[in-house]
């Protein structure tokens, strides 16, 4: 029997607030930061291939579970605060929770430097 496989999509990004300007008034420092054209999305970079064990998918009836998570990105492209937001359940949300832990993205730029911004990260499970 074949092991599972995960593939990874990302959905959409959520409202960038927490893109913030570096600047020296702490105003400015709290203010969201426009969204212009310089915008660039961060990327995947380095997943890795991970299994979801057999045992896990138990009793999951859907023919290809998603698990939908959030997550900030943050500067140097390590996820950050990754949270269950759509589950399969419980043991397939730990072990994808503990490999996108893992994930390397390509930061989010703006105007060609990088920021944090938060997004929406769909995971697939393959039978």
């Amino acid at each position: 029997m074949r092991a599972p496989l995960a593939a990874i999509l990302v959905t959409s990004l959520l409202a960038p607030a927490s893109v913030y300007a570096n600047s020296a008034d702490p105003a400015a420092a709290t203010a969201p930061v426009r969204i212009t054209t310089g915008v660039v999305p961060p990327a995947v970079l380095n997943s890795g291939n991970f299994t979801v064990t057999s045992d896990a998918l138990a009793g999951v009836g859907i023919d290809r579970p998603a698990v939908v998570l959030a997550l900030k990105v943050n500067e140097k492209g390590y996820a950050e605060n990754v949270r269950v937001v759509r589950s399969v359940n419980p043991k397939v949300d730990m072990q994808v929770l503990e490999a996108v832990r893992n994930y390397r993205f390509r930061p989010a730029t703006l105007d060609r430097q990088p920021v944090p911004i938060n997004l929406e990260l769909t995971v697939t499970v393959q039978r």
